[in-house]
């Protein structure tokens, strides 16, 4: 507010214009307000010591000193007898009634500018309280008005404002351009300028450094609060941009990935800077060149061939692999993938992608593949052994078998009956070697793949029917019940005659073995077109955890269970039984519960069944 001290009287000029003016004044103020011409003249003393004269001749006397003081002071009222203009802050309305009256008696919302500092740079000190007044008004606050470039840059920091409004003309030896300049390299303190002369050199310096708004003089309310919240959104904005930015590049750098950028010809215009790659990167992606000018190590013909066609049909990449070499010679083993890039009206912009350093998992790679040659080699050596060995062993066993069966038998002549026995305990141990034998050179054969089966129409309820009666007496003698369920119309199946018993011999011997007296063993068969052929095998024995089956498959592995303990065998019952399926096409699996039983099912496919 304005105190106006005259040689008769003191009024106050502000609010509604002439509230407080005198009657005898009323024509005088109409007439500065206006713009008409006016006679009278005014000193004004000014805050700070100065002091203005305003002319009493000519359009809007106030303009003769700057077109600002005609905004800032209309509400003055001219007149020869005023000898003391004074800046009365008490005598102005409190900050509520401000709020009100800037927003035509509706309350402005105060949390939205109340916490916004903006900083005043402004050297006429006038224009500067009225600005100061304007933007308390509206709900900022002003943390401070300065009048020089030297004086900001001192003390911004301390004042620590949202926003600055900058005067581009200043007092003293550096301008509102300079000092924003500064600031800008400083701090990332918005600012908008403020000036009353708007000529294209002056546009230019201030363009440079990147404003958030330029308010040409004389500027209403509504301008200024307008300007100044495009400004503060845009401020936000940035900030905003540049914490994401900062996040992803300390990602980046602490990653063991490097991002890339190609243009539209392919030219790596950006990759981010990783410590954890280093130089590594550097021959791949190097900045200006083409991919095509950078050498592809490990790479064929055709796979670079491929990748240009990939890139030139603007698809996709993915984990395409090469070598680059480092500074100190090493050679290291890359993967790149990436995406390719399209504006807003689909025009091609280049391609955005991911790298990586694969060299570990080039060597583990390359190390789990030599192990796994080695493994393969060696038990193709084991079963090659295992083969010529068996074969070995099962010429002398065969003689042993005959010459002791004709002891047993007499056919020569009598022996004493103590040698009789002897020779039926020889002839029993030898059937069991003989058993084992084939079973370790099946096993070998099935592993180095010299496996062939002799495949014919096979009648599967003869079979199974043939099959029970061999293990009948043994089930006998055990007092265990050996049933069969079966349709009459089960068809034949295409498979190798010999095999198939094998299987079903294995299991029902099994199945018989750990079954103790009083159980069953029951065989089911069936048939369908959809299916296939089902059989299953299941016994009331003493059964094993689910977590022990797939050890029960291994070759050369029994459970190390106190109820199996007393159960001889050599463990290749079942992983031969289900090598033989597999081989067929079929599967087997197999359900247990300790103290309950087994199930044992055997799946051949619906393309075994013969019509």
């Amino acid at each position: 507010m304005l105190k106006v001290m005259t040689g008769k009287e003191e009024f106050l000029a502000g609010g509604k214009r002439g509230a407080y003016v005198a009657a005898d004044r009323d024509q005088f103020w109409g007439t500065a307000h206006a713009g008409a011409r006016m006679a009278g003249s005014a000193r004004l003393h000014r805050p700070f010591g100065r002091v203005t004269d305003i002319g009493s001749v000519g359009r809007n006397a106030m303009r003769a000193r700057s077109r600002r003081l005609a905004d800032q002071l209309a509400c003055l009222h001219i007149t020869a007898g005023i000898s003391v203009v004074e800046v009365s802050e008490s005598s102005c309305p409190s900050r509520p009634e401000r709020l009100e009256a800037a927003s035509g008696g509706t309350p402005l919302r105060e949390r939205d500018t109340a916490l916004t500092r903006v900083l005043v740079v402004e050297d006429e000190r006038i224009t500067a309280f009225h600005l100061r007044q304007t933007l308390e008004r509206l709900g900022y606050s002003v943390p401070g008005v300065m009048s020089n470039g030297r004086e900001t840059l001192a003390r911004v920091a301390g004042l620590k404002p949202d926003l600055i409004l900058m005067d581009i003309h200043l007092e003293g030896d550096i301008d509102g351009i300079e000092t924003a300049s500064r600031l800008r390299e400083a701090s990332a303190v918005p600012v908008i300028y403020l000036s009353a002369y708007g000529e294209e050199a002056v546009l230019r310096r201030a363009r440079a450094t990147s404003p958030y708004g330029f308010l040409l003089k004389p500027f209403s309310e509504r301008e200024l609060h307008a300007t100044i919240q495009m400004g503060l959104e845009r401020s936000l904005v940035e900030r905003s941009l540049l914490a994401l930015t900062q996040r992803f590049r300390d990602f980046s750098r602490i990653a063991s990935v490097w991002f890339w950028e190609l243009d539209e010809e392919y030219r790596f215009r950006w990759v981010s800077d990783s410590p954890s790659i280093g130089d590594r990167i550097v021959e791949a992606c190097e900045l200006g060149k083409t991919r095509w000018e950078i050498v592809a190590r490990g790479v064929t013909a055709a796979e670079w061939e491929a990748h240009r066609a990939r890139l030139d049909a603007r698809l996709p990449i993915l984990d395409f692999r090469f070598e680059t070499v480092d500074a100190s010679g090493c050679v290291h083993h890359l993967s790149v993938s990436g995406d390719p890039v399209f504006d807003s009206s689909g025009r091609f912009q280049g391609y955005r992608g991911v790298g990586h350093d694969i060299t570990l998992q080039f060597v583990s790679e390359r190390m789990l593949s030599m192990a796994k040659e080695e493994a393969e080699s060696a038990s193709r050596f084991k079963s090659q052994f295992l083969a010529n060995m068996s074969h070995e062993l099962r010429t002398p066993l065969n003689a042993i078998l005959g010459f002791s069966e004709m002891i047993r038998d007499e056919t020569i002549g009598p022996v004493a009956p103590r040698y009789r026995g002897y020779a039926s305990d020889i002839v029993l141990a030898g059937r069991h070697l003989l058993r084992v034998i084939n079973d370790v050179l099946d096993l070998s054969k099935v592993e180095s793949g010299r496996m062939e089966l002799r495949e014919e129409s096979v009648d599967l309820i003869a079979m199974i029917v043939a099959c029970c009666r061999m293990l009948q007496a043994r089930a006998d003698d055990a007092s265990i019940a050996l049933r069969v369920r079966m349709g009459a119309d089960l068809p034949n199946v295409l498979a190798d005659p010999m095999r198939l018993q094998q299987v079903l011999l294995n299991l029902l011997a099994n199945a018989v073995k750990f079954t103790p007296a009083g159980g069953s063993v029951t065989v089911d068969a069936t048939a369908s077109v959809d299916a296939g052929v089902r059989i299953s095998i299941a016994d009331t024995g003493i059964g094993m955890n689910a977590e022990d089956i797939p050890t029960a498959l291994k070759p050369f592995r029994q459970l190390e269970m106190q109820q199996s303990r007393r159960y001889e065998g050599t463990g290749l019952g079942l992983p031969i039984a289900k090598m033989l399926i597999e081989l067929h096409g079929g599967t087997l699996g197999i359900e247990s519960e300790i103290g309950r039983g087994t199930i044992v099912t055997i799946h051949l496919p619906p393309a075994r069944l013969v019509a």
